[in-house]
């Protein structure tokens, strides 16, 4: 790996995570990697850019050193703040995959047992069959979830990152909810909380922050759209903070004057079912122990049957459209996969009442040796203003 010039951490940190995901290469069977997630990228490199909706290739031997394959417009962004110390390039009036494909042949991995990213969001089906036509002496594995079994633990690195990013986003749910008042449009809520965000040091978000009042907070992801407050109106938030590419998030929802009876006790029930699955966090515990622990509460409340989606997911690096990791790892029923110390979860039980209200609260929480820490630390209340 390459000197680092302005990496995000130390070029330890990146040796450490390479020998981990060369090791499971090995244990299935795999010469190299062909990555084109931009999380994972950065994981074992450094590299980051908004241009990853143009194909973008990492290459992964077994035993040796990543190679990048990029744009040549991206060419400064390997140079300076990452750990690698191959790559070529393409213009773009060259085909990438046939780049790719030569690049293989240059370092003698053609004719290797290689694995594609076969869940990447960012690896399309008319690349991936050229790729295979283009390499007919190779034997394609599958490698999936390869990086991402490594991400799922957290070292304390990014943990310090997630911890800084949680004091941001703390700074910047005061600003939304001091904000907040009739006659105020939640277009201006959100410019007042982003403003905060960004001047207190977070970097561009990995998702939009979510601001929606009324009856529209009812709606799964809906947020800001120019709507102005009104008396007796909830205002819910969800919004995230991120520091060197790992987000931390926060959701809380408040009320302009008197709530209605029902919109109280929903959101009491949420904060119900978010705090009993952090006293159920510990390492050994089940993501699905978790979730019933979650679903339990909010059940007792009588409200069970408004919870129709998962408890939580893994959270950590995050690109734009979105700061989840739920491809990694989730919170939901029925799952009997253990949580390990340093796993990282955005607990989002969230209520919706149609047509009416949609009170939710959250925690981003660490799994610790011994149970479960919020990073977040915020009032856990639903606030009357």
């Amino acid at each position: 790996m390459a000197t680092p010039v302005g990496l995000p951490f130390p070029i330890e940190e990146f040796q450490k995570r390479l020998i981990g995901v060369q090791r499971r290469l090995k244990d299935r069977d795999l010469d190299l990697l062909l990555c084109y997630t931009p999380e994972n990228i950065y994981y074992l490199t450094g590299y980051h850019t908004t241009g990853y909706y143009v194909y973008q290739c990492l290459i992964v031997p077994a035993d040796q050193d990543p190679i990048m394959v990029t744009r040549e417009l991206e060419e400064e962004n390997v140079i300076h703040g990452t750990c690698i110390n191959r790559y070529s390039t393409f213009q773009d009036t060259e085909d990438p995959v046939e780049s790719t494909c030569k690049t293989l042949a240059e370092y003698g991995l053609s004719d290797k047992r290689l694995g594609f990213e076969s869940t990447s969001w960012f690896l399309q089906l008319k690349d991936y069959e050229k790729t295979v036509s283009l390499l007919p002496n190779a034997r394609i594995g599958d490698g999936a979830d390869l990086i991402e079994a490594s991400r799922v633990i957290k070292s304390p690195l990014e943990i310090e990152c997630m911890r800084e990013a949680a004091r941001i986003v703390e700074k910047g749910m005061k600003a939304g909810i001091d904000a907040s008042r009739p006659g105020v449009t939640d277009n201006e809520v959100a410019g007042e909380l982003t403003k905060v965000l960004y001047s207190s040091g977070s970097l561009y978000f990995a998702g939009q922050p979510y601001v929606a009042s009324g009856a529209r907070s009812a709606r799964g992801h809906a947020t800001f759209s120019n709507v102005m407050l009104e008396e007796g109106d909830p205002v819910f938030f969800e919004i995230s903070a991120n520091v060197k590419r790992y987000s931390t998030a926060l959701m809380r929802t408040i009320n302009l004057g008197q709530p209605d009876d029902e919109v109280k006790r929903v959101a009491e029930a949420s904060i119900a079912g978010v705090t009993a699955a952090i006293e159920a966090m510990k390492p050994g515990a089940t993501s699905g122990e978790v979730d019933d622990a979650c679903r339990t509460a909010i059940t007792r409340a009588g409200y069970g049957e408004l919870f129709n989606h998962r408890t939580g997911y893994s959270i950590g690096i995050g690109f734009p459209p979105g700061w989840g990791e739920g491809q990694i790892m989730d919170i939901k029923p029925n799952d009997p996969r253990p949580l390990e110390a340093g796993m990282t979860f955005h607990l989002t039980p969230a209520l919706f009442i149609p047509d009416v209200a949609g009170p939710g609260f959250s925690e981003t929480v660490l799994v610790t040796e011994s149970g479960a820490e919020p990073l977040t630390n915020f009032p856990r209340e639903f606030i009357i203003k």
